[in-house]
């Protein structure tokens, strides 16, 4: 996990730092975060990370699959939606990019680990 660059997608400044805490716990050294998709995208260009963690909406354009998508013209992580409840609408498109899974907000600790580790596994 150390050697691993992970990006995270998330524009709740709370949720961001309760994901950097968790992924700062399994060894990750090499964290990013971002608060908006035109700022993920710009980032991704020159982190190039091994795994996405976006959530479903970010400010201000609201669409995670246009970022992933976007991302996913020049680099393919493996990717991470977090998801709200009320997302079935967000699940078919984010299929279309092939994510390794879903989180569902509010996530716990356990749960978020268990996704990270099986897309790091996938991303070998």
């Amino acid at each position: 996990m150390q050697n691993r660059k992970i990006l995270v997608i998330e524009d709740e400044t709370k949720v961001a730092a309760k994901i950097e805490r968790v992924l700062r716990g399994m060894g990750a050294i090499d964290v990013r975060i971002a608060s908006s998709s035109g700022e993920a995208i710009a980032m991704a260009q020159f982190f190039l990370p091994d795994l996405i963690i976006v959530s479903q909406n970010i400010a201000p354009e609201n669409n995670a699959i246009f970022t992933v998508n976007s991302i996913l013209e020049f680099h393919t992580p493996e990717i991470i939606y977090l998801l709200d409840n009320h997302s079935g609408h967000l699940i078919t498109g984010a299929l279309e990019t092939h994510p390794a899974n879903f989180v569902v907000k509010p996530f716990g600790k356990q749960q978020l680990e268990i996704a990270v580790k099986i897309a790091l596994r996938k991303s070998k």
